[in-house]
């Protein structure tokens, strides 16, 4: 969970870098950004903070989730994650729980869903 928290906030703060999403940030703190060559590192930690909180109210959530400890994942969510963060090198050995196809199929795919039922 932590990890696709991690995602989406690196998407979408990407976005608002390349001004794909600037509506997510006050119009201040663009006139700050734009007029600003260089930020200090406590400006950009402050933009950072803004930025995670706004994100987080867009899915209604007031602090970051923090997962159970009893959270499961599955093994081949396990394997997934590690075929694809093996940093591009494309010599690992495919995960045995993956079909034949896998790693063609996962490297077109954008989303991943899981669902475990008790």
């Amino acid at each position: 969970m932590v990890a696709v928290v991690r995602s989406l906030m690196v998407l979408l703060l990407a976005q608002v870098l390349l001004e794909g999403a600037t509506g997510l940030i006050p119009e201040v703190g663009r006139r700050k950004y734009r007029e600003s060559g260089k930020q200090t590192p406590q400006q950009s930690e402050s933009f950072l903070n803004e930025f995670e909180l706004r994100l987080l109210n867009m899915f209604g959530l007031r602090r970051r989730p923090t997962p159970s400890k009893q959270a499961v994942v599955p093994q081949y969510m396990v394997d997934l994650y590690r075929m694809h963060s093996a940093n591009g090198d494309h010599s690992t050995k495919r995960p045995k729980s993956m079909g034949k196809h896998a790693e063609r199929a996962a490297s077109k795919a954008n989303t991943i869903r899981s669902f475990h039922h008790e």
